[in-house]
């Protein structure tokens, strides 16, 4: 099955090299987002724009459109109104390989119907890579992508053997292989035990000091609070004005507002980052 995956992420790998993305530049904006579906208004106006070099978290109560934010950022869902540029372009109007290479993927479902081992899956995320496939060097990065997710020891498994966690660090490590710029994930940590957790955020936090763009959907506010340089705060409504500083976000009054429950915000004993804690309806 390996020769099989290297012949399918080959095909792509001989195409001209990405899109560089230079430290501190717009690698992703949206302005003015409105998106309805159903019949109920999920985003009203949300806007972002997102540099090389940070990593920022987006989150919110529930059903306040979160992933679909991520979603119309990443190109996937098209939005009733508004504009996305990634690295400098509309994702609706790039070829499949061409948007792989400015930003990867990270969802929040996990779902490998066939016998791959890890290894052959997480290999899947460089079939747009503009590197030659088998050299050393790819060899390198996957070994690399394989331990950032602390997989080694899974390497030849199936994953259709693996608990849901495992799967989601599988997930994890195709799209930190993919080498895209821009870096979007949805609920990395959801179904994490606590030290693979913090070992994916600070992966996460690892490649945006390395230059990329990074956001990430997150209901844990402590570890948004570790790993993120700004916040988006998405209410009921769906409006934004963009990311803001940790700082100015994760306050009482306007976590109680978005939340709708107490709030009192304590210290880490260590980093002395803010820790929210709830405190009663």
């Amino acid at each position: 099955m390996t020769n099989y995956v290297r012949r399918l992420v080959g095909s792509a790998a001989r195409e001209p090299d990405p899109v560089r993305l230079g430290q501190g530049a717009v690698a992703l904006e949206a302005s003015g987002i409105v998106l309805a579906r159903g019949g109920r208004q999920v985003l009203t106006d949300f806007n972002l724009k997102l540099h090389g070099g940070e990593l920022v978290a987006i989150i919110g109560p529930n059903g306040v459109g979160k992933s679909t934010a991520l979603s119309v950022l990443a190109g996937d869902v098209l939005a009733d109104s508004g504009t996305v540029s990634v690295l400098g372009s509309d994702p609706q109007s790039l070829a499949p390989v061409e948007l792989a290479r400015r930003r990867a993927v990270m969802t929040q479902h996990h779902r490998f119907p066939f016998d791959f081992t890890v290894t052959e899956v997480v290999e899947m995320g460089r079939w747009a890579a503009p590197t030659s496939v088998g050299g050393q060097r790819d060899d390198t990065e996957l070994a690399d992508a394989l331990t950032s997710a602390d997989l080694d020891g899974l390497a030849e498994r199936p994953v259709t053997q693996l608990s849901g966690g495992e799967r989601a660090r599988v997930a994890f490590a195709r799209t930190m292989l993919q080498g895209a710029p821009v870096v979007l994930a949805d609920e990395p940590t959801a179904s994490l035990d606590l030290r693979h957790q913090h070992l994916l955020m600070r992966r996460l936090r690892d490649r945006a000091r390395a230059g990329a763009a990074v956001a990430a959907v997150l209901h844990d506010l402590a570890l948004a609070a570790e790993y993120s340089d700004r916040v988006v705060l998405l209410a009921p409504g769906g409006a934004t004005t963009g990311a803001e500083p940790v700082a100015d976000v994760l306050v009482p009054e306007r976590l109680e507002d978005a939340y709708g429950c107490r709030i009192v915000i304590g210290a880490h004993p260590v980093s002395g980052t803010p820790v929210p804690f709830f405190f009663g309806s």
